[in-house]
């Protein structure tokens, strides 16, 4: 870990900007070192918060990597093609180890981001800033820092515990499950408590943090707290569902009030461009001549299409046969080949520099949270339903009566159901099918060599090999 925290002059060099919504994550080159009290100064610490959230956000391949990561376990899609698939395939055959490159960069960013939120909260401390400035950029350090460890934990359970930017910290032997989750609450919460709720748009923001807390702890099964975050959440009266479902996720929409927590993308920025949808369309895929794609593609199971009401406008994101560039027409559904179209193929990209948005935090997350752990709580409710058919009613297809849903198994059973349509392609699926107990069972089902430990990834081994303190998850 000493790679990621020992150069503060690196992270000056590379500081992303990050000042307004139409080119997030633009990257500042410095010409030369910066001064010695460089974090002393306002723009100084701009610079470095801009770069702290540059590791939040996943750009290039990483926003599909981390799609890919927590939906193929679950046999919802699969890859074919391109240098990614010695990658992907084993996220489908649970044959992945610690040296798996994916595993490697999610470590690094994230305590990437923990360096550059504890470097500001030091320099603050010590710094003459006026108040309110302090306060806020205080809120958003500690929103980084919750959100990088809230990642940390989803992948490989709690890490070292690292809160200050001191050297002697940086072989820390992994925390335990109560202090790893405390600060999380605790930054979160503290940052929920001083950000606004209209923040700029990828920053962090009330209800972000508000929300982030509710799905830790409906992950945790904590369910009265997930509950009371959820209505923290839909109290603060600024979000609500999109009324389509297939034009939430265009390019033209991005930034509407059911979108909680984002990736903001740019087609137009090196550095703030995506690669979701050049790693799942065909390369041959019929398409403006700006667009560029790469030679993998990606899957929905035709099983997983079935299983959708017909009525579902959901279904809009299926891309069944498409027409390639020298006219011909590749039927996919039927072999398993049906293409996840949820983000529409950016007009304005650049080559593969695609400029789709990745929302992470939905409002519709927050409702179907809440109505599971209520259902938890104290079985079916009308209250829960009336949550959950929100969304039903949205996607065309009939609400749920208490008499479909009779018993707090079958609830828990259908809402399980519900999250997979709306969520398909959007890296919910792992977090649920663990919460449900189901991950496992269900890849064993399929053929796959699936044991219990891999409910979390291994810690990347050249951590653990640097780390003479630092234990590796059990069974890697």
């Amino acid at each position: 870990m000493k790679n990621i925290f020992s150069n503060l002059l690196i992270v000056l060099l590379v500081c992303a900007s990050f000042q307004n919504c139409e080119a997030p994550l633009e990257e500042v080159v410095f010409s030369e070192l910066a001064p010695e009290n460089f974090l002393k100064t306002e723009e100084g610490i701009n610079s470095l918060l801009n770069n702290a959230y540059a590791e939040l956000q996943r750009t290039g391949q990483e926003t599909f990597n981390a799609i890919s990561t927590f939906q193929m376990p679950t046999g919802e899609i699969w890859n074919r093609g391109g240098s990614i698939e010695t990658q992907l395939t084993p996220m489908t055959e649970f044959t992945w180890d610690s040296n798996h490159p994916r595993f490697n960069s999610e470590w690094t960013n994230n305590y990437e981001g923990i360096r550059d939120a504890n470097l500001l909260l030091d320099n603050l401390k010590d710094g003459e800033f006026d108040a309110g400035f302090a306060n806020q950029i205080a809120a958003e350090a500690q929103f980084i820092r919750g959100k990088s460890m809230f990642n940390i934990y989803d992948f490989f359970g709690p890490g070292p515990l690292i809160l200050s930017p001191n050297f002697e910290d940086f072989e820390n032997p992994r925390a335990s499950e109560a202090e790893w989750i405390g600060q999380i609450e605790q930054d979160l919460t503290e940052a929920m408590n001083t950000l606004p709720v209209d923040a700029e748009y990828g920053r962090g923001s009330s209800g972000a943090a508000a929300a982030i807390l509710c799905k830790l702890y409906l992950n945790l099964k904590r369910w009265n707290d997930a509950i009371a975050m959820a209505d923290k959440v839909i109290g603060l009266g600024v979000y609500d569902l999109f009324p389509t479902y297939v034009e939430l996720f265009h390019i033209a929409n991005e930034g509407n009030n059911e979108i909680i927590y984002t990736h903001p993308a740019s087609s137009t920025g090196t550095n703030a461009a995506v690669q979701i949808n050049p790693l799942v369309f065909p390369p041959d895929f019929e398409r403006a001549s700006n667009i560029g794609l790469f030679a993998a593609r990606c899957y929905f199971f035709d099983s997983f299409v079935d299983s959708y009401h017909p009525d579902d406008t959901r279904l809009g994101i299926m891309v069944r046969s498409w027409m390639t560039r020298s006219g011909s027409m590749v039927q996919g559904y039927g072999n398993d080949q049906t293409l996840p179209g949820k983000y529409e193929l950016d007009p304005s990209a650049v080559g593969a520099r695609h400029g789709n948005d990745w929302p992470e935090i939905r409002y519709a997350d927050i409702l179907l949270s809440k109505a599971e752990a209520m259902n938890e709580l104290n079985g079916p409710s009308q209250e829960a339903l009336d949550l959950w058919n929100r969304i039903r009613d949205r996607a065309g297809v009939p609400p749920y009566a208490l008499s479909d849903v009779p018993s707090q198994e079958v609830f828990r059973e259908k809402i399980l159901e519900e999250r997979s349509w709306e969520f398909a392609f959007e890296g919910k699926r792992r977090q649920d099918e663990i919460r449900h107990g189901v991950m496992i069972s269900r890849a064993q089902a399929r053929g796959k060599n699936a044991q219990p430990h891999h409910v979390l990834f291994p810690i990347p081994q050249n951590e653990v090999d640097a780390n003479r303190n630092i234990t590796q998850n059990p069974g890697y």
